[in-house]
């Protein structure tokens, strides 16, 4: 008669020679982690500190103050000087003398202004007023004129203000009121 005893099953498993023993990885990783820390903490906290200490210096920042050299100041000049030599002074800061022109769309400095006739003069200066001061205040349907000396960084090269219709560009850090607003009707 057969044997008809069931055969006994054995589950074998076998292990890959590649598989990672998070035990045996955790023993090599965690000294080299504490290591490197030590080393980074004795580098930043005594290291460094004793560095210094040798050049005579207790801090790292470096000096930041602002120069104030010629090159920082702003440079005088008459406006159809600026206005003929226009390349030559952008993004300088220069002061000049202007009649300060403001309407509904146009802040704008002018080389000219007849009084009289109350007509304006040709304007290629759009403005940019970072004073935080206003230099003329306007109605509705008028617009203003000032002849003020005004401080700042001046700028060429491309179109600026409404429209993009002005060839140069100033920003304004100061002004100095020359004369009274004069208004004039729209």
């Amino acid at each position: 008669m057969p044997n008809t005893a069931p055969k006994e099953v054995t589950n074998e498993t076998i292990e890959s020679p590649y598989r990672i023993s998070w035990i045996r990885l955790g023993k090599i990783v965690i000294p080299l982690l504490l290591l490197v820390l030590t080393s980074a903490l004795w580098f930043d906290y005594l290291y460094i500190p004793s560095k210094l200490k040798d050049q005579g210096q207790n801090i790292a920042i470096p000096d930041t103050s602002v120069s104030t050299t010629s090159a920082n100041k702003n440079t005088p000049v008459e406006l159809t000087t600026l206005l003929s030599n226009a390349n030559r002074y952008s993004d300088k800061f220069i002061c000049t003398t202007a009649f300060y022109h403001q309407a509904s769309e146009i802040i704008v400095l002018m080389e000219s202004f007849d009084e009289q006739k109350k007509e304006l003069g040709k304007a290629d200066i759009w403005v940019v007023n970072e004073t935080g001061k206003n230099i003329v205040t306007t109605q509705k349907n008028t617009s203003s004129v000032r002849k003020i000396e005004v401080c700042g960084k001046f700028e060429t090269g491309q179109k600026y203000g409404h429209l993009r219709a002005y060839k140069h560009q100033i920003t304004l850090t100061s002004f100095t009121e020359k004369g009274e607003t004069i208004l004039i009707k729209e």
